[in-house]
């Protein structure tokens, strides 16, 4: 028996005990993140679930929210298009000056282009992604506000006022209006 046999039994203890000891805390601060990001992500949920009963409450709002995220999500798109006209124009630069770019500036010609184009790619995503979900939301919110209150149905079917062939009232306010009429 060598020499390295002994020192590997002599460290092999102690690491075991310090082992031991450690993998518990280890194992709580685990527990301890989980469960905030657990947190984070209901918070999130419950203020995409408030944000979607006020949009589904307010059509007007609810357009507004769509229109937004529609021209953002158009905005990273357009963001993809500039990086790649970047990209075409540092490879023709050269050879239509007749030079040839440096080290320096071929790579800033590639690297900046790319990072613009990762950059609109998850910006147009993200917005594409968010919009898609807050439209499930709201569209669930409706149906359980036209499952407690059918006679409404009309108030979610109809465009918004100005809009109408009965002159630019929405199904409420059309009703409304005949009820005033009706109590003169």
């Amino acid at each position: 028996m060598d020499a390295g046999f002994w020192l590997g039994v002599a460290l092999a203890i102690p690491l075991g005990i310090v082992t031991n000891l450690i993998t518990p805390r280890i194992q709580q601060r685990f527990i301890r993140r989980g469960s905030r990001k657990a947190e984070k992500a209901k918070a999130l949920e419950n203020e995409h679930n408030k944000q979607a009963q006020r949009l589904a409450s307010d059509p007007v709002a609810y357009q507004s929210f769509f229109y937004r995220s529609l021209l953002r999500a158009a905005g990273g798109a357009f963001g993809v298009l500039v990086s790649l006209f970047l990209l075409s124009y540092g490879t023709a630069s050269s050879s239509l000056f007749g030079t040839t770019p440096g080290a320096y500036n071929s790579i800033l010609f590639i690297v900046i282009p790319l990072g613009t184009a990762v950059v609109g790619i998850n910006f147009a995503v993200r917005e594409a992604l968010d919009a898609y979900i807050m439209t499930e939301l709201v569209d669930k919110f409706r149906g359980e506000a036209i499952e407690r209150r059918p006679d409404r149905k009309a108030d979610f079917d109809t465009p918004s006022a100005g809009s109408c062939e009965d002159g630019g009232m929405a199904a409420g306010q059309t009703e409304i209006a005949s009820n005033i009429n009706d109590q003169k």
